[in-house]
């Protein structure tokens, strides 16, 4: 995970789906639901973008994560649960120039 500007740029799908994700997942109305990271909801907040290294990936392409996680307060396995994102572009060069410039001119 690489900082620039308002954006952070992920090697791998798999490393931004750890970053969205708290680490549990809570029943509602009898599905299982996964929760986002406060680190996530944070970014979110500040305006913040997110570029992955695959162009290929469910979050670029259909702006949804996956990841199996435990229920809160449960001693099951765990189970898939999805989270819709946002600001998730596909980590380009083009995209990194723009977030290098954008820092420049922030300092």
């Amino acid at each position: 995970m690489e900082k620039i500007g308002n954006y952070i740029f992920f090697e791998s799908e798999t490393e931004f789906e750890d970053f969205c994700f708290a680490p549990y997942a809570v029943i509602k109305q009898g599905a299982y639901v996964g929760q986002y990271s406060e680190e996530y909801i944070d970014c979110i907040s500040k305006g913040m973008k997110f570029a992955i290294n695959d162009r290929n990936c469910k979050a670029v392409t259909d702006h949804w994560v996956t990841k199996r996680v435990k229920i809160n307060n449960a001693a099951r396995k765990d189970v898939p649960a999805k989270l819709k994102v946002q600001n998730v572009e596909w980590d380009c060069s083009f995209t990194r120039k723009m977030a290098a410039k954008q820092a420049l001119k922030e300092k």
